[in-house]
């Protein structure tokens, strides 16, 4: 079971031969899921990350704040300690203190940065009175591979039918960004940012998902490729008849 592969089901009956069922919720969910922003520069990303956790701090609510890497989850945590925001770091390097820490990031005003696999399918408890401040909130900071990465780390979130937010803080400069799009390109998307402002929403959910779209693609055809591979082997190495 998962709650992330609906958008893959008619890949999984095409390859795997398997159906999906898609099973109803046990309790409607009340996650709100708020528009990505796409800022110019890291420093306006930054800036723009530190104001949030302060809106939400200032709120008591919880924040998960999910990002690509180890290196990318330290770096966050360097900009919050450096403004002064005390928090904890959840990657490969933590993994004797994950338990501990996932417990504590559902707690009023906590700050805990994670990597996307990082304590992933653990439900995070809210502490006492969080339910009533409107639960956890969970920003990215970090344009996945793919869309169903994003509902992962956003399904971290108003599960069993508590309240929840999510949102990605997202900038030009992010590598994924940077590695996908030619300089030329990301200069002219530039153009869009107003001052400090981001991109305007219909451009930035455009500059973000293409990439994702021409990745699935990729790995849907090179996962029917090795399916296809598997089954050429096995027709060439099968034995038939009686055994002696």
């Amino acid at each position: 079971t998962s709650g992330t592969v609906e958008e893959f089901a008619g890949e999984i009956n095409t390859i795997y031969g398997l159906q999906t069922v898609k099973v109803p919720a046990h309790k409607p969910s009340q996650r709100i899921v708020m528009q990505e922003r796409v800022y110019r520069t890291l420093g306006l990303k930054r800036q723009a990350l530190l104001q949030r956790v302060s809106e939400l701090c200032e709120a008591k609510r919880p924040v998960l704040i999910g990002t690509g890497s180890v290196a990318e989850s330290d770096e966050v945590g360097a900009w919050l300690a450096q403004a002064g925001y005390p928090h904890r770091v959840l990657n490969a390097t933590q993994d004797k203190d994950e338990a501990a820490i996932i417990a504590k990031a559902g707690q009023q005003k906590a700050i805990t940065v994670a990597t996307n696999m990082a304590g992933r399918g653990t439900d995070i408890a809210l502490g006492l009175g969080v339910l009533e401040l409107g639960g956890l909130h969970v920003i990215s900071v970090n344009s996945n591979d793919s869309r169903r990465i994003d509902r992962q780390l956003y399904g971290r979130c108003a599960r069993q039918g508590d309240p929840g937010s999510t949102e990605a803080i997202l900038s030009l400069q992010d590598p994924v960004l940077q590695h996908f799009y030619s300089s030329a390109m990301l200069k002219a998307f530039s153009r869009f940012c107003p001052g400090e402002k981001p991109i305007p929403d219909v451009l930035g959910r455009l500059i973000l998902r293409f990439p994702q779209v021409i990745k699935e693609r990729r790995q849907r055809r090179l996962r029917k490729q090795v399916m296809e591979l598997d089954r050429q082997m096995s027709r060439i190495l099968a034995i038939t008849g009686k055994p002696e």
